[in-house]
């Protein structure tokens, strides 16, 4: 509300919010996201998108090997988060249907929210996520550390869990979901960002496109090749090509679940005046 005070967001037909952020602040936009966009007060007749980073938080246990009390597991953190904040008004009412009761922390973590989300958004979330990865292996967050057999078992569980949870945009809907399979946490403001890839897509090139057509742009990609931090290597080797995702689409011909607060604001015609085009993170 600040905002459309200062600025002037929201006055008029084109403008743009986009809304989201890295690590904590994707998990946090994933939550909110459907409530911000529908709500007129805070947009006003500015459209809306979602650019998450590194914000998928999956059920899974840490290694049995971490020592007790370093580091709760992402379900028991929410769980401990829904006894700790009034978060009821951000579960939904069809995601609070799904998730009833004792299982509505499920409606703040990213592996059951994303598929009830209406808002278009752009989700870039890594198959080795350095932060997950890092973090459940040791308790702490390691850039550098040197991996045992049984750690990069724990890996591979890790990835196979983040494929299982990612989710199909339905065509039309907006959204994208790009999953490289590098060791990395939060790209979008690094200069990696520029050479990241997914089965021979650029990551900027990927997200050029949806920011040019976001209602136009819809799909998954995410990459296939064998092994801890595979994508790295894989970009370091092969030329990148740049396809359209509409070809890529992986996407249902259906419409995908109904959201659960009021329609949020996805319109981005032009107008007489100059669009502008504010990013909250």
């Amino acid at each position: 509300m600040d905002l459309r005070k200062r600025t002037g967001l929201g006055a008029r037909m084109g403008d743009r919010v986009i809304y989201g952020g890295c690590s904590a602040g994707a998990r946090g936009a994933i939550a909110t996201i459907d409530y911000f966009s529908s709500n007129k007060q805070f947009v006003g007749k500015a459209g809306v998108l979602g650019l998450l980073d590194s914000g998928l938080w999956v059920p899974i246990s840490p290694r049995q090997q971490s020592r007790a009390g370093e580091w709760d597991s992402f379900s028991d953190q929410m769980k401990a988060s829904m006894t700790l904040i009034n978060a009821s008004v951000l579960l939904g009412e069809r995601c609070g249907q799904r998730y009833p009761g004792t299982e509505g922390w499920k409606c703040l973590m990213a592996a059951f929210r994303l598929p009830f989300i209406r808002t278009p958004y752009f989700m870039v979330h890594s198959q080795y996520d350095l932060f997950a990865v890092s973090m459940n292996l040791w308790g702490k967050y390691m850039i550098a550390h040197k991996f045992t057999k049984h750690d990069l078992m724990w890996t591979e569980v890790y990835r196979s869990t983040i494929v299982k949870y990612l989710p199909a945009p339905a065509v039309g809907s907006g959204t994208v979901i790009f999953a490289p399979a590098c060791y990395f946490h939060c790209i979008l403001t690094v200069p990696r960002f520029w050479m990241t890839t997914a089965n021979n897509s650029g990551l900027a090139a990927t997200l050029h496109q949806w920011l040019s057509e976001p209602l136009q742009t819809s799909g998954r990609i995410y990459a296939t090749c064998r092994g801890f931090n595979c994508g790295f290597y894989e970009q370091k080797t092969t030329k990148t090509q740049i396809h359209t995702i509409r070809r890529l689409s992986e996407a249902p011909q259906t419409s995908g679940l109904v959201g659960d607060f009021a329609e949020p604001n996805v319109t981005f015609q032009s107008s007489e005046m100059r669009p502008q085009t504010i990013i909250l993170i």
